[in-house]
């Protein structure tokens, strides 16, 4: 069931949020032709907030969206990388109403 669906029979709440784990937990807005994944503006803040902190600590990140990968490197020297299929995962996931390295510096705090 998708989260528009949700949404309209009520069962969706706002505060159970985890645009990480799929698209029952993005704002689903359906087009005609297209479906995009979009975060609640608070949380869009919050976590733009959590990435500007991260990057003033010393915390850095790299995307390159051709071959792809993704390296993240955490102001407490925690590193991550993931290429390839795995990166496409972790990018098809990321909301489109928030900047790629905002979304996943902030997330990369929880792991």
């Amino acid at each position: 069931m998708k989260l528009k669906e949700l949404y309209e029979q009520g069962e969706y709440e706002e505060d159970n949020v985890n645009p990480w784990e799929d698209e029952y937990h993005a704002r689903d807005t359906a087009d005609t032709d297209t479906t995009t994944k979009e975060l609640p503006e608070d949380l869009v803040s919050q976590y733009e907030s959590r990435a500007r902190s991260e990057m003033e600590a010393g915390g850095t990140i790299d995307i390159d969206h051709m071959l792809p990968t993704i390296a993240i490197v955490m102001s407490d020297g925690s590193k991550y990388f993931f290429q390839e299929h795995e990166a496409e995962e972790i990018l098809s996931q990321i909301p489109d109403n928030i900047a790629d390295e905002d979304f996943l510096l902030a997330q990369a705090q929880n792991w």
